[in-house]
């Protein structure tokens, strides 16, 4: 939504940006407020589930964790909580924290670095919203194999060099969790086993260096001294 308003702002004006958050908070409206008024407290529980979920075991900071027990630094517990497994003990909490806060701040970042561009092009929102989801799977405390399946659209619509190496990495990203999952999954979920544990590190860091792939391609993007000009935002109101 931010990337959208950006683009709106730059190449239609304020009031066209205006317009179109106002109907995407009518729609966030009508689909929320009927809930709201019948069952209050399950639109607040729905909110707290996803707040409250703890470290998932597929995530980064678990596949780091995970690494840090085999060499005997941090012991691990597994709880299966909200639908899923997640991982206690020493260090899980932090890492938690830390995920949530990498990912407010990469999409936040990808945000203001599109947000910056004068004059942005249809390739330069695909490929700030492809950053912003491959940013929001890489850094999430809880990532499940299905979450990739949000990205698959984006990635190889991008051209050029950072397209096919940011393709690269989700394939290879893809490929690693076809390793482990289904099959293995319990095995790694329960007891963290090697080489299943390695597989998964290799996998989300996979997912990180496409993030960073897509996040330095939109932050090299410069406008041109004509395509600044044909600002429209930029024109005066009698123009």
């Amino acid at each position: 939504m931010p990337i959208a308003v950006a683009y709106l702002w730059r190449r239609r004006g304020r009031r066209s940006a205006v317009l179109h958050v106002a109907a995407f908070a009518g729609v966030a409206v009508a689909c929320f407020l009927p809930f709201v008024i019948l069952a209050p407290h399950g639109v607040r529980a729905m909110f707290a589930d996803q707040l409250d979920r703890p470290l998932q075991v597929e995530s980064l900071g678990a596949a780091v964790l995970m690494a840090a027990h085999h060499f005997g630094l941090r012991p691990l517990t597994t709880l299966s909580t909200h639908g899923a497994q997640g991982l206690s003990g020493r260090g899980a909490g932090l890492a938690a924290d830390l995920s949530t806060l990498f990912e407010v701040v990469a999409v936040v970042t990808i945000w203001i670095i599109f947000a910056r561009r004068r004059n942005p092009d249809r390739e330069a929102v695909l490929l700030a919203a492809a950053a912003a989801v491959a940013a929001l799977v890489a850094f999430d405390r809880v990532l499940s194999p299905q979450y990739l399946i949000w990205i698959v659209p984006f990635i190889p619509l991008v051209r050029g060099a950072r397209g096919f190496y940011a393709s690269m990495a989700l394939f290879v990203a893809l490929g690693l969790t076809q390793t482990y999952f289904p099959r293995h999954y319990w095995g790694l979920a329960d007891t963290y086993q090697s080489p299943y544990s390695w597989y998964l590190l290799a996998r989300d860091l996979a997912l990180v260096a496409m993030a960073v792939i897509l996040v330095w391609g939109l932050s090299r993007g410069r406008d041109s001294a004509a395509e600044r000009e044909d600002w429209p935002a930029a024109r005066p109101a009698d123009a």
